[in-house]
């Protein structure tokens, strides 16, 4: 459990005894009695976790909470306050000041270090999420503007329905998030169809349902599943129930508690694993984007060609191992540079826009299509051999000069036309081996391009190797 953990407190008797508990889990522990201190050393080394110990004065440790949530550099940091008995208020105090949980500084071992597993973990997952979001920043991608959070979906699962619906009725008016009521079977039955409708948030699950080993699986379940790997997981083991809550930590439970009586501390809880949950969804949301617009021409939407080389190698090696053939096409617009020159780029930017909308419409939803560059655009074509590839070059030329562009500001729209060269490669035909490597099946499509081009442009031509 290898982690930078910062432990501040007041008595020095009591950080001793958490440095040394901690340190034999093989973290890498600091301890602090300075509140001031410890928010400085937190905000300059970044440590994996804060443990704040409120014995003494309780306030300050609060405000310690406060100070963390509240800077640039420390908001993401995962905290666990520590107290002295099961003091009500202080809980609920400590969870609104920031915590991520309170427990009673004399649990057992085996809670306080599953906890501690989970916001390790958690924290890694987190931090894993930013550095793909600052990947994808250094990219040059601005991050999209922040928009309505939508009230999120909380379950609660559990074999008691009506011990449910009252712990709903309690919940409803704290929190403008939907609340549902499952048994497992009915989670069971969610799971194993296509979701018909949006998937919980925050699933709390009972633990006892009606054994504790039921209650565990079903997280365990849960967590396993696609649908609510990335959801918050908050489990309720009865009273006395420490182990229990510790082993639904271990399972990925993200937050979990024993003889939690208090419906106000479980809408603190629930409301930090909503803002966490859709924190994460909004990360990934924006890595996606991200990550399509690093693969994409931004004007006609196709392929970048940096991505249309790596995948056109994938077809190489699909053909490779299977024995069939593979089709390239270059295609290139004809006398590009004079609607530029004349119309402007405006209008030469949506004939390319159109153009590569006639290319994708034109060939299958399995072949590859990318803006190469300027006016030039390619097309693959997996299990395709010479006939084929004509057959389908031909079809692509025709469907690119069926119809003239509409220009703005224009009153006749412009006509447009295409030549493509095209290579097959990957088996031998009319005796002829086919280029078995990139760079020959692409100079062969470049030679075939060139050649239509000399031969009056709007045309087919074949390479040699696929004569």
């Amino acid at each position: 459990m290898a982690g930078r953990v910062l432990i501040a407190g007041e008595l020095a008797s009591s950080r001793i005894v958490l440095m040394s508990r901690l340190t034999a889990a093989r973290c890498r522990v600091v301890g602090t009695p300075s509140w001031s201190e410890a928010a400085a050393e937190a905000a300059a080394k970044a440590p994996d976790l804060v443990v704040i110990d409120l014995a003494g004065q309780a306030g300050a440790g609060l405000d310690l909470c406060r100070t963390l949530r509240a800077g640039a550099a420390t908001a993401a940091l995962p905290i666990l306050a520590l107290a002295r008995g099961p003091d009500v208020a202080l809980r609920r105090a400590a969870l609104a000041a920031g915590a991520d949980d309170i427990l009673d500084r004399q649990c057992g071992e085996t809670l306080l270090l599953a906890r501690v597993r989970a916001l390790l973990r958690a924290r890694g997952a987190e931090a894993e999420l930013l550095l793909r979001e600052d990947t994808r920043a250094a990219l040059g991608f601005a991050e999209p503007a922040a928009g309505f959070e939508m009230p999120g979906i909380v379950a609660l699962v559990t074999a008691r329905p009506e011990a449910a619906e009252a712990l709903r009725a309690a919940l409803a008016p704290r929190l403008r998030d939907r609340i549902e009521v499952l048994t497992p079977a009915e989670l069971a039955e969610a799971a194993g169809a296509a979701p018909a409708r949006p998937r919980p948030d925050v699933y709390v699950v009972e633990t006892d349902l009606p054994t504790a080993d039921a209650g565990l699986a079903l997280i365990s379940d849960l967590r396993s599943d696609g649908g609510g790997r990335t959801a918050g997981i908050v489990a309720l083991a009865p009273e006395g129930g420490e182990a229990t809550a510790a082993a639904a930590l271990d399972l990925g439970a993200d937050d979990a508690v024993a003889g939690l009586s208090d419906p106000a501390e479980l809408v603190l809880r629930l409301r930090a694993q909503l803002r966490r949950k859709a924190q994460a969804d909004r990360l990934r949301r924006q890595i996606s984007d991200g990550l399509r617009l690093a693969v994409t021409d931004p004007l006609t939407g196709l392929f970048n060609r940096r991505y249309a080389m790596s995948q056109l190698a994938r077809i190489a090696a699909g053909s490779a191992a299977t024995g069939r053939g593979f089709a390239v096409m270059v295609i290139d617009l004809d006398r590009f540079k004079r609607i530029n020159d004349e119309f402007g780029h405006a209008a030469g930017d949506t004939v390319l826009a159109e153009a590569a909308r006639r290319i994708r419409g034109a060939l299958r939803a399995e072949d590859l299509v990318a803006r190469l560059g300027g006016e030039e655009f390619l097309a693959a074509m997996p299990d395709t051999g010479p006939a084929e590839a004509r057959a389908a070059a031909e079809r692509l030329r025709q469907a690119i000069a069926a119809a003239p562009v509409d220009l703005p500001g224009l009153t006749a729209p412009i006509a447009v036309t295409a030549s493509i060269g095209v290579a097959v490669g990957g088996f031998a035909c009319q005796g002829d081996t086919a280029p078995t490597d990139l760079d020959t099946l692409m100079e062969a499509a470049d030679r075939a391009l060139y050649s239509a081009k000399a031969e009056g442009r709007n045309k087919v031509t074949l390479g040699r190797t696929a004569a």
